[in-house]
């Protein structure tokens, strides 16, 4: 048998052949066929079925997917070994259970397969076929699966077809086929095997209905709505008996609708009305289908609604088209009442990915919902209000102009509609600031109410959210909460209504009344069963009895804390608070919330928090929440661990800050201590008094933070342990997070094969079901930093052999202590000594595997620079292109070679082109070889001065950052040599929005100065004088020289000293102590402030220490020249011209050369 051929057509054939064997014997009798011809004929025509059918076709299946998977298989795969190993049910079934993941799914075919060809006689055998084909066919979506070197699915899906007719998986094998068909878009394919199923004489009711509901799609996907309501009332002879004809006629109802045939739709659903409300409940969507019936009782509301649709619907279109979102859609389309779970799902999904053709596309369904049945509003209010601003946050006014027009009042015909109308349109005004008119929706929705349900809770609780943040008065909000809480009627959410009260009490700062209703709401029920808000007041209530601390003590304590720890880089962002234009008129709540939707940059927002939590203005829950979000930003930024811990300690020594909000960060730093492998830290969180050890969550974490505490993070054994002990006890996301630190550590001391049980184990962990998405996103966090480790800790390894010969009396602990210093600290910040000391230290270490080439290049470029640093980085260079590094990783990395090599030595340069091209390989890795070939063109020919087309020596060139290397490459050629007319050409087909990005803006200002393209020149203007601000503080956080540079060359070119705020350079200078970047920063600033002896005296130092950094000698030529010093200018500038021909400044250092030159002759 061939398995990839149609089991159906192979025996209509073999059929027909035997027939005509048949009549060709005597044309001449009427006679029977032999028994022999006529039993072949009945066996193929009428398959046999029952268990002995079922058992001999499982045998057969087996013996011909194992041929089938023998001559395909993937020559990798140790398939014959598998099927040798596993040689039980028990031990190959309890390999697949743990292989049941999805990220595990390869490995999940793999062995399924061998059960299947193993164990023929496994009564469950058919199911497994099928699970399997099924599975297969989600993995062929993105690609083949590893086990074969062809597609599988149309093998496992033939031999679906060869188990028994009345088998269920038979049959769920050819709708399984059917779909995959769908998928395909082979609909022709899909229709003839729905229709196949259709005319099978023995077929349960429930399969009908699926096959006919599948081709009903089908046939309105083709807009061929005739033959779907013909298909769906064939089902109406079961309208009394089964739910799925009334889904039909439901569906039908809504066909009619979006015809256009609003009478047909309504005679659809008036023959409903008689059927059974039992059949009714157990539909697929049976709150729309009562709220139709309900409103075609009195056919007018029907029309009513409708025509209040007409209203909204060309809003809705509008809105679409303005999104500027291209959806492949028509404007007539079905929505499927029964799928509102897989539109929410599908929804969750787009914004998880940021797929908005995924969600607008979902969204235009629920819109065709609405449009029909009112009962769809609360999912498009709720989609609206609070998914859509998640995937495009600037058309927050566009949304409730849309949302107010749906939820004008003009249609009162059902109560839900009419009330959660008045709640969303309260909701529409809350968010677009229109407070009074919120307000003033509430009391109206609040007088008129009489159901006191889940809306009322909802509208009363949003009263009080305005209250709470100073939007209106505490008094209403108070007493309609109290009610709620207070009146036997069972609340539909108590945790949150509990809640909103408690923050009410505590804005009025009546504190006993709070404690008062904290003290009896955490020990009910309902409360509990809300773990989250239930922790929440139980640490309020037990903040309440410690003591209170009230809001002057709170700002003082804040004032203070933050004159003791705000990084000095604070005072130049913002630097007029809440008086900066963006923050004019806004809510502050949303700026802090969606910072990017006032195009505020992260220093900024930082900023902003520190301001909200220092004034006494906003809510304290906001304070208090901004305080939060401030000092863990500035403690996780800090460069050394004893300034991160005086910050805690500061924090948790005053007794002016609430005990939850010290709490909270006890809790961060015992994280944060975790993630940096600081044993000391995490035991000084776990053992503080404070924090709160009857909190299930934290002693949980406790537990497994202080296993991972007293571990000898350098053992493999002890790490083993660690984690045997966390695994085998999964309650919390706490142990998750210590076996992510395990794994990772691991990593770290180069033990691979801990990090590879860890992530063989990894599927079979006992986890409660709540964690179950988080344990899949672990899985697949490990297996990429796995796979990552593989390639790395070889090369981290061959470069540690490296180090420890080349430096072979250096012991580690003699070096600097790095204890003191994160590993994130920024070496500007160190001396060049201190620095390269760090790495060595870290480099020598047998404790750990430092596997990032990043770190190896920084060390190679601290080195001194002498006949070790050359051979040690050739040595990198060469171990790295060797290396199976990602092919990615590799090239940025390459970019940095000239950083470590002196390009501008002859014999330093032909050595490195020549490591690369006997290293480089365009197919296997064509980053890195793009990667080498920029870098020779950019060391080599445009270095040297030498003529070279830019796009043809790098054509053919596959690289993600090739662009945006390729175009200032060019911009800055052009402008060294001052080749107006090409420059001007090359800027003017360089599109706007990439012309003017931050990202180009520093190449091309000065190149359309010099073009002189006015126009264009007043544009970058505009953009450089917006983002001066963001890139002074930016450049103050980082020490980053591009936005250093760019700053001074606005004020030069701007001609504004304002720009640069007074005690800028200061700051700048008095972090940066590394001598070269020191020198740098000093150079450029006296350069702008055109005082020539310091300009002179600082380059001086900066050519005499380092004598091949040959951008130096320009300053210098500048500075002597201005001084007077013309020989010695001369000598500066003959050096910079002679190396730096690749320099925007080249064309005018020789021009002044000349000059000097011709000046020294005529004298």
């Amino acid at each position: 048998m061939r398995l990839t051929s149609s089991f159906f057509k192979m025996m209509a054939m073999l059929a027909f052949t035997l027939l005509l064997i048949f009549l060709s014997t005597d044309q001449g009798k009427a006679q029977s066929p032999p028994p022999s011809i006529k039993r072949a004929i009945d066996k193929l025509l009428n398959p046999e079925t029952g268990n002995e059918a079922l058992q001999q076709s499982c045998i057969r299946i087996s013996i011909n997917l194992k041929a089938y998977i023998q001559a395909k298989l993937n020559k990798e795969i140790e398939f014959s070994k598998i099927l040798k190993d596993f040689d039980t049910q028990k031990k190959l079934s309890d390999k697949i259970n743990q292989l049941d993941n999805p990220n595990r799914i390869d490995d999940f075919i793999i062995y399924s397969a061998a059960y299947l060809i193993k164990f023929p006689n496994d009564p469950n055998y058919a199911e497994r076929l099928w699970k399997l084909a099924a599975i297969v066919d989600l993995r062929e979506e993105n690609g083949k699966c590893k086990l074969l070197t062809e597609r599988f699915f149309p093998a496992l899906i033939n031999a679906c077809s060869q188990l028994p007719p009345d088998n269920t998986f038979n049959l769920e094998g050819r709708f399984l086929l059917a779909r995959y068909h769908e998928r395909k878009r082979e609909f022709q394919k899909q229709e003839e095997i729905l229709n196949e199923i259709l005319k099978r004489s023995k077929i349960s009711l429930e399969a009908r209905y699926t096959a006919i509901g599948e081709l009903g799609k089908l046939k309105e996907s083709q807009e061929l709505f005739t033959d779907a309501l013909k298909l769906y009332a064939s089902t109406k002879d079961g309208i009394d008996s089964y739910p799925q004809p009334i889904d039909f006629i439901l569906r039908s109802a809504i066909i009619h609708l979006e015809l256009g045939q609003n009478r047909e739709a309504i005679q659809k659903l008036l023959s409903l009305k008689d059927t059974k409300p039992s059949l009714r409940k157990v539909t697929s969507s049976p709150k729309a289908l009562e709220t139709l019936l309900s409103l075609s009782s009195n056919e007018n509301q029907l029309s009513l609604y409708w025509k209040h649709s007409k209203t909204w619907w060309p809003k809705w279109l509008n809105f679409r088209n303005a999104t500027g979102v291209k959806l492949d859609i028509k404007d007539l389309r079905i929505p499927n009442f029964t799928e509102s779970g897989k539109i929410q799902k599908n929804i969750a999904q787009s914004i998880a990915t940021n797929d908005k053709i995924l969600f607008y596309d979902q969204l235009d369904l629920l819109m065709h919902r609405l449009r029909w049945c009112p009962s769809s509003l609360n999912q498009v209010g709720t989609t609206l209000c609070f998914l859509l601003p998640q995937i495009q946050n600037n058309l927050q006014k566009d949304i409730h102009e849309l949302l107010m027009i749906i939820c004008d009042g003009t249609f009162s015909g059902n109560k839900e509609f009419y009330r959660r109308s008045k709640l969303y349109k309260t909701i529409s005004f809350s968010v677009i600031n229109d407070h009074n008119n919120a307000i003033k929706n509430i009391k109206s929705f609040l007088d008129e109410d009489a159901e006191n349900d889940e809306v009322t809770e909802t509208i009363i609780r949003l009263w009080a959210h305005l209250a709470i943040n100073g939007k209106t008065e505490t008094h209403g909000p108070k007493s309609a909460l109290e009610n709620l809480l207070y009146s036997n009627k069972k609340l539909s959410n108590r945790p949150q209504t509990v809640l909103s009260l408690a923050q009410i009490y505590r804005k009025i700062e009546d504190y006993i009344k709070e404690e008062q209703l904290l003290s009896k709401e955490v020990k009910e029920p309902k409360v509990r069963s809300d773990q989250q808000i239930h922790q929440t007041l139980t640490s309020r209530l037990n903040e309440i009895r410690s003591g209170i601390v009230t809001n002057n003590e709170f700002t003082k304590a804040i004032l203070d804390w933050f004159q003791s720890h705000s990084p000095e880089w604070l005072n130049f962002t913002l630097p007029e608070g809440f008086n900066d234009a963006r923050l004019k008129n806004i809510s502050i709540e949303k700026a802090l919330s969606n910072p990017s939707l006032f195009k505020i940059s992260r220093e900024e927002h930082l900023k902003l928090h520190v301001l909200v939590a220092s004034s006494k203005q906003y809510p304290r829950v906001l304070r208090e929440d901004s305080f939060q979000r401030a000092f863990t930003e500035i403690y996780s930024s800090c460069d050394k661990y004893s300034t991160a811990r005086k910050m805690l300690r500061d924090l948790i020594s005053d007794d002016r800050f609430p005990q939850q909000l010290i709490q909270l960060l006890l809790v961060f730093s015992m994280d944060e201590a975790l993630t940096m492998s600081r044993k000391r830290d995490i035991t000084h969180a776990i053992t503080h008094p404070l924090l709160d050890r009857k909190n299930s969550r934290i002693a949980s974490a406790i537990q497994t933070y202080g296993s991972f505490a007293s571990t000898d993070l350098s053992s493999s054994e002890s790490l083993s342990q660690c984690y045997q002990n966390t695994s085998s006890r999964i309650l919390d996301a706490s142990s998750f997070a210590v076996i992510a630190q395990i794994f990772e550590r691991s990593l770290s001391i180069g033990s691979l094969d801990l990090a590879e049980r860890i992530f063989n184990e990894s599927p079979s962990w006992k986890v409660p079901n709540q964690l179950r998405q988080r344990q899949e996103i672990l899985i697949s966090a490990i297996e990429n930093s796995l796979q990552r480790a593989k390639a790395s800790v070889p090369f981290g390894k061959s470069m540690h052999r490296l180090i420890t010969a080349l430096y072979p009396d250096s012991s580690p602990n003699e070096i600097i202590d790095i204890s003191k210093y994160k590993q994130s600290v920024d070496l500007k910040r160190l001396t060049e000594k201190d620095a390269f000391n760090l790495l060595l230290k870290r480099a020598l270490s047998d404790n750990i595997i430092e596997s990032s080439p990043r770190f190896w290049f920084d060390l190679a470029e601290l080195m001194p620079r002498d006949h070790t640093q050359v051979r040690f980085s050739f040595q990198l260079i060469e171990n790295l292109m060797l290396s199976k590094i990602p092919d990615l990783e590799k090239s940025f990395s390459l970019f940095s070679s000239p950083s470590i090599i002196d390009t501008d030595d002859k014999g330093l340069r032909e050595k490195l082109f020549e490591i690369f091209k006997k290293h480089r390989n365009k197919d296997k890795e064509p980053f890195s070889y793009a990667a080498t070939i920029i870098t020779q063109t950019q060391a080599g020919d445009i270095r040297l001065g030498r003529p070279v087309n830019i796009d043809q020596a790098w054509n053919g060139l596959k690289h993600p950052v090739l662009e945006n290397i390729l175009i200032p490459t060019k911009l800055g050629i052009l402008m060294a040599h001052k080749n107006v007319e090409q420059l001007k050409e090359t800027l003017l087909n360089i599109s706007d929005d990439q012309l003017f990005s931050s990202n180009l803006l520093d190449v091309s200002w000065p190149a359309l100065i010099m073009s002189e393209l006015s126009d264009k020149t007043k544009t970058a203007e505009e953009f450089a004088k917006k983002s001066t601000s963001q890139s002074i503080a930016k450049a103050a956080r980082y020490l980053d020289f591009q936005s250093i540079r760019f700053i001074y060359d606005s004020a030069n070119r701007l001609n504004d000293k304002s720009i640069i705020p007074e005690g800028w350079f200061k700051y700048l200078d008095s972090q940066i102590k590394s001598e070269r970047d020191s020198y740098s920063l000093r150079i450029i600033n006296a350069e702008y402030e055109e005082n020539w002896e310091e300009l002179a005296k600082w380059s001086g130092r900066a050519v005499t220490e380092y004598p091949t950094y040959y951008n130096y000698y320009r300053p210098r030529g500048y500075a002597l020249a201005k001084l007077g010093k013309t020989q010695e200018a001369i000598a500066a500038l003959n050096i910079y011209i002679k190396y730096s021909k690749d320099e925007v400044h080249w064309k005018d250092a020789l021009t002044l050369l000349n000059s000097l030159k011709t000046n020294t002759k005529n004298q």
